[in-house]
């Protein structure tokens, strides 16, 4: 199983990833690791630099994801994927590996999102070198479907995460009809 954690930025991707990792016993790859990766080798940059070292970051997170489910063992990826960017590739490696792709489409409300992305904005606990998109940058995306579920074959399992959400009925979506690990070796 690959599991994709995906939405816009600010709507709980990544603790939410770190939750379902730990209980499903996958391992969790991270675009933001990757990017902070990358820039401790090759150093921070403007608002262009850290595009570009996320758009590596992301082909990096594939490559890891093909080899990884192409052994027949699963995992768990969590990033701000773009729609329209990259349907295409997850639906390769996909389609090349013989993986069944659940998505975990995180999403908030627009005044939420922006709420927790001006906190980031203000955290002294910012990461180097990360952009992090204005609040119209942010709504425009949002507007436009920029991080809407990937559109590959694949099982969506929504959360709203603007409030308490009941994560054992999450989990239960996921786990549903997915094959068991002993039988797929």
């Amino acid at each position: 199983m690959w599991l994709i954690v995906t939405g816009p930025p600010a709507s709980g991707k990544t603790t939410l990833a770190r939750r379902l990792a730990r209980d499903l016993n996958m391992p969790l790859y991270e675009k933001d690791i990757f990017k902070d990766t990358l820039f401790q080798s090759l150093g921070v940059g403007d608002k262009d630099w850290s595009q570009q070292v996320g758009r590596s970051a992301i082909s990096l997170l594939f490559v890891v994801a093909h080899q990884i489910l192409s052994t027949g063992s699963s995992l768990v990826t969590e990033c701000n994927f773009s729609t329209r960017l990259s349907s295409e590739q997850v639906g390769e490696i996909a389609d090349n590996s013989g993986a069944r792709v659940v998505q975990v489409h995180c999403s908030a409300s627009p005044e939420i999102l922006v709420e927790r992305n001006a906190a980031r904005l203000a955290s002294p606990k910012l990461r180097p070198g990360h952009h992090v998109m204005t609040s119209e940058e942010l709504l425009e995306g949002v507007r436009s479907g920029v991080w809407e579920p990937l559109e590959v074959p694949s099982k969506i399992v929504r959360v709203d995460t603007s409030g308490s959400f009941n994560y054992a009925s999450v989990l239960r979506d996921i786990v549903q009809d997915a094959p068991h690990p002993s039988r797929d070796r």
